[in-house]
């Protein structure tokens, strides 16, 4: 990186002898010097944690030696340290947009806010090329193989390596033979990372990856026990449907229904037949859900109060009405609002991943898009001249 950095520099200044400076590559070179700072402390932070767990064990392990591992890391154990850093500035971005639970208004000289963004920015997509970088060496059954010899030797697992074997955020290739799923490989994939998982201590892996204590953590639900339900975070699939949840009554004073206070590991989903009326009363966890978080029963809502993240599809495809209703404000994947008849009332999200199904709004009142929508707007409803004020207010929007 080094010596792309150099180079840049070069390009840089004989554009500016020219009189035409190059902003673009200016900002890129300040990214990639950051990234460059990083990389040298993870690495200087590795060669520390390696003579920190060698002694007192006998071994004859030097600052030298340290030295020459941590320089051959790999990605994998580089991200598992970068994690950290990633942690830390969207808490310190989070926090400066937010100043006693409400939003600053903050000025486009603000040179602090815009040295955090920049930062938080460069190892965002340091991130991005180290998950390329593991892809491009390590096929997920290589790993997986590395992961199965290291869990039967007792080994401890890295965090990234706990997030694959949960499946919390890490994409693989799906096997395919002739173009569809091989689902004989699929199964032996699912069997191998089933057999694994039963060996492992699930609260001490995700208080590991979540850094939450495991007295804050409970058990995922089966069938009608919820003792998940008053604990900071859960670990597995949340699935509350009337079959398994019979127990559980919506009455007038809104749900009994306690989830997770901060965090849900997995899936939410929530299927109760007596939601279709509407499910007042129910307290989301506060933080993030990590995969989806599905409601696609519930017709009309008020004053809910969604997780600030949902790592992939927010789902509430029969909801109609929802005032007051403040939904999460990232949602990694979709959002999907099929049945909605009013955004009136309606806070979206600041950034949506893919795509926002509004496919049965037929009016533009209180209709407030989000900043950023990685896919389509989808309005199929709504009158092409109403469109077309929507495209002129959000030229940064896909809209059809």
């Amino acid at each position: 990186m080094q010596d792309t950095i150099r180079i840049n520099k070069r390009v840089i200044n004989k554009a500016k002898e020219s009189g035409k400076p190059d902003s673009r590559l200016e900002e890129q070179v300040k990214i990639q010097e950051i990234q460059q700072k990083i990389l040298e402390d993870i690495i200087s932070r590795f060669a520390q944690d390696l003579i920190v767990n060698n002694i007192g064990t006998g071994k004859n392990f030097r600052a030298e030696n340290a030295e020459e591992i941590a320089n051959n890391i790999t990605a994998d154990e580089m991200l598992d340290i970068l994690q950290g850093y990633i942690d830390v500035y969207e808490k310190k971005v989070f926090e400066y947009e937010n100043e006693d639970g409400k939003k600053r208004i903050i000025s486009s000289d603000d040179k602090d806010y815009e040295k955090l963004k920049t930062t938080l920015k460069a190892v965002q997509n340091l991130e991005s090329q180290l998950l390329s970088e593991i892809s491009k060496t390590k096929s997920f059954d290589e790993r997986m193989d590395k992961i199965e010899e290291k869990n039967s030797k007792n080994e401890q697992l890295s965090i990234n390596e706990i997030r694959l074997i949960y499946e919390l955020d890490l994409d693989h290739e799906t096997p395919t033979k002739n173009g569809e799923l091989d689902e004989e490989k699929f199964k032996e994939r699912r069997s191998k990372t089933g057999k694994i998982l039963e060996s492992r201590d699930h609260k001490s892996d995700i208080s590991r990856v979540s850094g939450y204590s495991q007295e804050e953590i409970g058990d995922t639900n089966e069938g009608d026990n919820l003792s998940f339900s008053r604990k900071e975070i859960n670990y597995g699939d949340v699935i509350l449907d009337f079959e398994s949840s019979e127990r559980l009554k919506i009455g007038s004073r809104g749900s009994l229904l306690f989830l997770p206070k901060k965090e849900v590991i997995g899936n939410l989903f929530i299927t109760l037949v007596e939601a279709k009326g509407g499910l007042g009363g129910i307290n989301f966890p506060q933080e993030e859900v990590t995969k989806d978080l599905r409601m696609d029963v519930l017709q009309s809502a008020e004053g809910l109060k969604f997780p600030k993240k949902v790592r992939w599809d927010l789902n509430l495809s029969e909801l109609q009405f929802a005032k007051e209703v403040v939904l999460s404000d990232e949602v990694g994947d979709n959002l999907i609002l099929s049945s909605l008849k009013s955004a009136e009332g309606l806070k979206f999200p600041r950034i949506v991943g893919r795509d926002i199904d509004l496919s049965s709004i037929t009016t533009l009142k209180g209709l407030e898009l989000p900043e950023e929508v990685g896919g389509v707007v989808k309005l199929s409803s709504l009158p092409d001249n109403e469109k077309e004020q929507l495209r002129l207010k959000y030229p940064k929007l896909k809209i059809e």
